[in-house]
């Protein structure tokens, strides 16, 4: 997350929203003020009206709403669920953006190339990545690029536009091999697989059948 006037991260936000491919139509600037401050970083709508960002840039907006600048419009969500172990927020927007398309999901295994969209310091950029390394060993999983502040919140796809995952940070650097002969470079980042994204939205959807069901009953 990084900080910015309100107003200025609102009118950079629309115009280099216009500079991207349609994929990232889906990936939106995630606004939360804190007394004085503006924060930002992105989320990505990935079924319906359900979008996801992460835990660390939302952990006190559990059950509260924020804004999402998705293109040229504002959309309105609330934080609905949240993992701190795998550092997610699952949103429930008020309403599904205009030009935000269906992502149909990617067979990881096969990936090896691969694009990232965030919004580093509230400014949509798109990213290409040569290689994306996989490391089913370890979760979340691995790429072989550092992302900057403000990615976190994101979507990696495939070529083609299919998801693979959410960013969420670049926390190491300096290592050389993991687990099993799976390889990294010197700086590299983290992303949930959307299997992962997919079981949180599952277990909140049974959460509401479930008290639905007892207020039902009573």
């Amino acid at each position: 997350m990084s900080q910015k006037n309100n107003e200025q991260i609102q009118k950079d936000t629309i115009i280099n929203n216009k500079k991207t491919q349609i994929f990232s139509n889906n990936v939106g600037c995630v606004i939360v003020e804190t007394d004085s401050t503006v924060s930002i970083g992105s989320a990505t709508v990935f079924f319906e009206k359900y979008a996801i960002s992460t835990h660390h840039g939302l952990e006190n907006y559990l059950h509260k709403k924020i804004s999402i600048i998705f293109d040229d419009e504002i959309i309105q969500g609330t934080v609905v669920k949240q993992n701190h172990e795998k550092d997610l927020s699952l949103i429930v927007l008020e309403e599904r953006p205009k030009k935000a398309i269906y992502l149909p999901v990617a067979d990881i295994q096969k990936e090896t190339k691969a694009k990232i969209v965030g919004y580093p310091r509230g400014v949509a950029i798109q990213k290409e990545i040569s290689d994306l390394e996989v490391c089913n060993h370890i979760q979340p999983n691995i790429i072989n690029t550092k992302v900057d502040i403000g990615y976190s919140g994101g979507a990696v796809f495939d070529q083609e536009g299919h998801i693979l995952g959410m960013i969420i940070s670049s926390v190491f650097s300096g290592y050389e091999k993991i687990k099993d002969g799976c390889l990294a470079g010197n700086e590299f980042s983290l992303y949930v697989p959307i299997d992962t994204i997919h079981k949180l939205m599952f277990d909140h959807e049974e959460e509401i059948d479930l008290a639905t069901n007892i207020v039902v009953k009573n």
